[in-house]
């Protein structure tokens, strides 16, 4: 598809304007759509979840680490203080490392620090008694 008003480059950006219960759909590039002043620059509105996760991590763990003390990943090597500045983790074995540091991050994030997956919404009655039925027969 191609930019409603230069007609020349990809449309890479779509609006979507409901008034009055009519729909309108404007398809520009990035250019025409920085022009118009409906997107910032292209490199502010990148979105990184590791910087997410380090601005949330900056919060929470200062006092945290200064109470458990360095913390490195026996693995990797990868520091505690190294994954507060990236957001990111240097292997697997990390989760394990950084455990308690990680627990409040996680439950902050996701409300929990065990995943518990999604059940389907159509049979989402018969999967959840079939795994009952599982766990049943699995203790026997």
């Amino acid at each position: 598809m191609l930019c409603q008003i230069c007609g020349k480059n990809a449309a890479s950006v779509h609006f979507t304007e409901i008034n009055d219960n009519k729909m309108s759909e404007l398809h520009l590039c990035e250019r025409c759509a920085e022009e118009k002043g409906m997107q910032g620059p292209s490199k502010k509105q990148k979105f990184d979840i590791a910087d997410l996760l380090a601005g949330m991590v900056d919060g929470m763990t200062s006092t945290e680490e200064e109470r458990v003390g360095h913390v490195q990943c026996p693995r990797c090597g990868m520091a505690y203080s190294a994954f507060k500045e990236t957001g990111r983790l240097g292997c697997a074995e990390c989760y394990q490392a950084f455990q308690f540091q990680l627990r409040p991050l996680l439950r902050r994030i996701h409300g929990d620090t065990h995943h518990k997956g999604k059940v389907p919404t159509r049979d989402g009655e018969g999967a959840t008694r079939s795994r009952q039925i599982q766990r049943g027969s699995a203790t026997r």
